[in-house]
């Protein structure tokens, strides 16, 4: 195999290599109409908001240089998303896979370095997790507790076959701000499973007013959960994103849509067990943030396995369109690829981006424990037009 050395030259953008396409700007925030519908379930979520208007963004996107962030040598780590929280006025960097979990003091150095270790989400000893645990965000409440959600792998009754459902989101707190943590009630203390049969992971966690959202993949497929802020995402305070069938909407009395309009859905499944209905416009596991230029939220998703950037702005998080053109990453050397992009500000947050960001992302090497590398590219939105 080529030297890390070569695979970084040959990876490495020139700025004639930068695409961008243009699209529309958003207009003013202009008033929304709320829709009151009854729902087949006792606690019903606040009615869902529907926007006036679709959804135009006016940018042109472009991708800066590669820059090699950590690499991680031979052993499974990282192999999840790179996220930052806020804790006591600092901001820290995550990552995790191969059994370890690091957090960074200086989460937007080059290199990364100086991580400490993360005590207390280690796989097992239960069968939940015993496989694999890995950190996909956290919040911070107002009195300085981290709530957690990781992503539980139970082992595979054939090692080799990856594609057998086995993992699921459970839940994880820390009072020291992220040294060491704790899992209630484990191993009781899973938070979003599947039906039985399939399998939930792979998430990205976004706190929205008084709202947490979990954007997660459920049997492969994107879809999203709800908690209030003030449960911090404890068991049994999560529901799922679903629009019901024909036949539930009649059950429970909910008219049928007319002509233009959308399907009744909302957050109506319990997050254990329950169903859930894919995201229109997502694929893979995204990850999400509030971007300040285009006042919508802003995600990027699994495409970049393929190679491809491919952003994508909501107003409502209910559906999605591309807001720009979709830069291709270089040709990676054989048996390399490319997986678990994320966005991080200027300012170091993975909730709120602006003008200009960081994407990053991990290169990594077959097998699973091969070499792994975090890089990051700078993202910049230029507006179009007056």
């Amino acid at each position: 195999m080529a030297s890390r050395e070569h695979h970084a030259a040959r990876h490495r953008r020139r700025d004639d290599g930068h695409r961008t396409t243009r699209r529309r700007l958003l207009p003013a925030v202009v008033p929304l109409v709320v829709v009151v519908l009854v729902a087949a379930c006792t606690d019903a979520p606040p009615e869902p908001v529907r926007p006036t208007r679709p959804l135009r963004a006016d940018v042109t996107v472009t991708l800066g240089e590669r820059e090699v962030v950590l690499d991680a040598g031979a052993d499974g780590f990282p192999s999840a998303s790179y996220f930052t929280y806020a804790w006591q006025g600092r901001t820290y960097g995550v990552l995790s896979g191969g059994g370890r979990h690091v957090r960074y003091a200086e989460p937007l150095a080059v290199p990364l370095s100086g991580g400490e270790p993360m005590g207390g989400l280690e796989p097992g000893p239960a069968e939940l997790d015993r496989r694999a645990a890995t950190l996909d965000g956290v919040y911070a409440d107002d009195g300085g507790t981290l709530h957690g959600i990781y992503q539980a792998e139970h082992p595979l009754r054939d090692p080799a076959d990856d594609s057998e459902p086995h993992r699921s989101l459970a839940y994880a707190t820390s009072t020291d701000g992220g040294r060491t943590w704790i899992k209630p009630g484990y191993p009781d203390n899973q938070v979003v499973t599947a039906p039985p049969g399939g399998e939930a992971g792979e998430a990205s966690l976004l706190v929205v007013g008084d709202d947490l959202y979990l954007f997660f993949a459920q049997n492969r497929q994107t879809t999203m959960a709800r908690a209030p802020k003030a449960d911090g995402g404890r068991p049994g305070s999560w529901r799922k994103w679903y629009c019901p069938t024909p036949e539930e909407r009649e059950q429970a009395g909910v008219a049928d849509p007319k002509p233009g309009e959308r399907p009744y859905c909302d957050f109506l499944e319990p997050g254990l067990g329950g169903k859930a209905t894919p995201i229109s416009g997502l694929k893979g596991n995204p990850f999400v943030t509030r971007n300040d230029l285009l006042q919508a939220y802003l995600a990027v998703d699994d495409t970049v396995r393929e190679g491809r950037v491919a952003f994508r702005t909501s107003e409502d998080l209910q559906t999605w369109l591309g807001v720009a053109n979709e830069p291709t990453l270089p040709e990676p050397e054989p048996g390399w690829g490319y997986l678990a992009a994320s966005q991080v500000a200027d300012d170091g947050s993975s909730s709120t981006t602006g003008l200009t960001f960081w994407l990053y992302y991990l290169e990594w090497n077959e097998p699973a424990s091969a070499t792994r590398l975090l890089v990051r590219q700078r993202v910049s939105l230029t507006p179009v037009g007056p």
